[in-house]
């Protein structure tokens, strides 16, 4: 299995005619994408339904069809979004020809997609949490034009790395954000008294500025970092809760156009409105060098 970026081969191969053109950065392993979706909380819960379904059966004798139906209705919605990721990820195959990335990926309908890279709003780093024993990550991006209105969230192409290790990780964000090294960013965490707001995750919440991005992350069981490129950013805005104003805490949140954006939440009060100026500065100067 590859541990950085390498051409497509193994059980990610497909037909010649299909292969994505440009230089080819990474092939995700068929094996690891299934994994990956066996380690979710669906996937852990489905035993504990089956057990329950049985133990049902065996203590009542049996059950109408109503009620079985159901519970099969019921575990197959369960299932549906695991098989889905599975399905719409296979194959999946990074390649990045001059300054457009393309990604094909696909069992039973295969795609071929093209993301030009100046217009990408943020990239999101993903650790769920019983992924972490393997060390993987999900990569996903926010595209000006496709994150906010697409119907069909299959043809949105915000998918950039389904699963993969660190060191693949940091080699496919460096693509996109060249000079943006993921295990490099300067992180600084919220003062001691946020945790009477977050007494669980606040030890978790950091945000920094990189010379090229904004850097946020969060998340207690699912952690999560957000880069947002600064030409991309739209507003900057301060807000402070009761909770907030009490603590002298602010909440600092970046927009992008139709994306979610970051937000570095309960900072003090004094480096919330310093940090929002800071951002404005160089958004504006950002903008003006493109």
């Amino acid at each position: 299995q590859p541990t950085g970026l390498a051409p497509p081969g193994g059980d990610a191969a497909a037909p010649a005619d299909r292969e994505p053109t440009g230089r080819p950065l990474h092939a995700v392993p068929n094996t690891d994408l299934l994994v990956s979706q066996l380690l979710t909380p669906q996937a852990f819960l489905l035993p504990i339904g089956v057990a329950f379904v049985v133990a049902q059966f065996l203590s009542e004798g049996s059950w109408s069809f109503i009620a079985v139906a159901s519970t099969l209705t019921a575990m197959a919605g369960v299932l549906l979004q695991p098989v889905r990721r599975v399905l719409d990820d296979w194959n999946f195959r990074l390649a990045r020809e001059a300054d457009r990335l393309r990604i094909h990926n696909g069992l039973l309908e295969t795609r071929v997609q093209t993301v030009p890279l100046e217009r990408v709003q943020t990239v999101g780093v993903t650790w769920p949490l019983l992924w972490r024993m393997k060390g993987w990550l999900r990569l996903r991006l926010e595209v000006a034009g496709y994150s906010g209105g697409e119907a069909d969230d299959r043809n949105r192409p915000d998918r950039l790395l389904p699963v993969g290790d660190l060191a693949v990780g940091a080699a496919i964000v460096d693509e996109v954000l060249p000079g943006v090294a993921l295990t490099a960013l300067p992180l600084t965490p919220p003062p001691g008294r946020a945790r009477w707001l977050r007494p669980l995750s606040a030890r978790v919440l950091g945000a920094g500025l990189h010379e090229r991005v904004f850097a946020v992350r969060s998340g207690l069981l699912t952690r999560q970092l957000t880069l947002v490129p600064y030409a991309r950013m739209q507003s900057v805005r301060v807000v402070q809760g009761p909770a907030q104003r009490r603590l002298r805490l602010a909440t600092v949140h970046v927009d992008t156009a139709g994306g979610s954006g970051a937000a570095a939440h309960d900072r003090d009060l004094a480096q919330a409105w310093a940090l929002a100026a800071e951002l404005t500065a160089r958004a504006h100067a950002a903008r003006r060098a493109r």
